[in-house]
């Protein structure tokens, strides 16, 4: 059976056109003129070398095995899609996403190479709370969540709390900012999220709750992009999922039993429990005002009130509180760029263990060989320490 270069040419053109690729941009990557290159698009280049297909899976973040076989399951019409709908993406954001794609699908292959098998998590229903509303179905959902996790009190690392299952995490700071999170249901991934590390360390948290509520709700809709000021009952209940997964009733309970106290008692109170379940204000003043604890007069003031800013000051990422300080800033960098300190355990432990090899560990973690030592260098480094 002959290959199919035409077909091989619709995939690259794909891929090419959804991450804004101009046709002399790809052609300069693998050492051809654009005429060469738009022959290969065309399926007209019925001598393309091994090397170059390679360099083009590469070069657009996609699996090698895609482009070559003729069935092979992928997340790229996904990916289509959501660009699609959400047409106004720049082109470093497509390709961020699709470079987040890539790196759920190697993780996934290297889990599975290491035996390391996560259970999926739970998929809800309207049907499964017995009410329509989509506030309460958020709210009730993450009180399920809570005791199926068996979660008491703060959450010190939702991170790694939800990584326990089934679901890939990235960060990664994305251009546009009014972008929270990235959901993506993989064909054979499963799961996978994107963070936008834009954000402050406790918006994300509360970003990661939300695109969990789409996990948990949403995932036969298979992709989707969560905005800041969304406003549709989706979004609307998974917000309120979220805060209620990341801050339990519990909380408040001293305030729903004494409400008669001063405005300087309520604001220590806030910061408290900012600090102690890792939230911004937001999340706590809208749930006093849904608790009839504060009136919309009273909220309106809150929110506005620059005092709370203090709260900045216990802004720790989960994933570095461990991180010697010396390599907190090189890690950070890390994440900023989209590689998790999970992921990069992971794809160590696999090189280690003889299951991937050097080179397969530097693709793998998206960079070169100089830059590949040096990730090794510091994971050598950080267990060590």
């Amino acid at each position: 059976m002959s290959f199919d270069y035409r077909l091989l040419g619709r995939k690259l053109s794909e891929a090419r056109n959804n991450q804004e690729y101009t046709i002399d941009e790809v052609a300069e990557y693998i050492n051809k003129s654009g005429k060469e290159y738009k022959m290969i698009e065309d399926g007209q280049y019925v001598t393309l070398e091994g090397d170059t297909v390679v360099l083009l899976s590469k070069l657009l973040k996609i699996d090698f095995r895609y482009l070559v076989t003729g069935n092979y399951i992928s997340a790229e019409s996904q990916i289509t899609s959501l660009f699609r709908q959400n047409s106004e993406l720049s082109k470093n954001d497509r390709r961020a996403i699709q470079s987040f794609i890539r790196l759920c699908e190697t993780k996934n292959d290297i889990e599975e190479m290491l035996g390391q098998y996560k259970n999926e998590p739970p998929k809800y229903s309207m049907d499964d709370f017995n009410v329509s509303n989509y506030k309460e179905q958020g709210i009730l959902a993450a009180e399920q969540e809570r005791k199926r996790l068996k979660i008491v009190g703060n959450i010190t690392n939702v991170y790694s709390l939800l990584r326990q299952q089934r679901i890939h995490i990235f960060r990664r700071t994305l251009d546009d900012k009014n972008i929270s999170g990235v959901y993506i249901k993989h064909p054979y991934a499963g799961h996978c999220i994107l963070i936008n590390y834009v954000d402050d360390i406790f918006r994300q948290n509360f970003s990661l709750a939300h695109e969990y509520c789409h996990v948990l709700f949403d995932s036969n809709s298979e992709q989707s992009i969560s905005y800041v000021r969304a406003n549709d009952y989706i979004e609307f209940r998974a917000n309120n999922f979220s805060s209620n997964f990341l801050v339990p009733s519990s909380a408040y309970h001293e305030l729903i039993n004494n409400r008669n106290v001063s405005y300087e008692y309520l604001s220590n109170f806030i910061i408290s429990v900012c600090r102690k379940y890792k939230v911004n204000k937001q999340v706590v003043i809208y749930k006093l005002a849904d608790l009839k604890i504060i009136t919309s007069k009273m909220k309106k003031s809150l929110l506005s009130d620059f005092s709370f800013n203090v709260i900045n000051n216990y802004k720790e990422d989960p994933e570095l509180i461990d991180v010697s300080p010396n390599l907190v800033k090189p890690i950070t960098e890390l994440i900023r760029n989209g590689i998790s300190l999970e992921y990069i355990t992971l794809c160590k432990n696999a090189y280690d263990n003889g299951v991937i090899t050097f080179s397969k560990l530097v693709n793998s973690l998206h960079t070169d060989f100089y830059k590949g030592k040096q990730i090794v260098d510091i994971m050598d480094f950080l267990m060590e320490v």
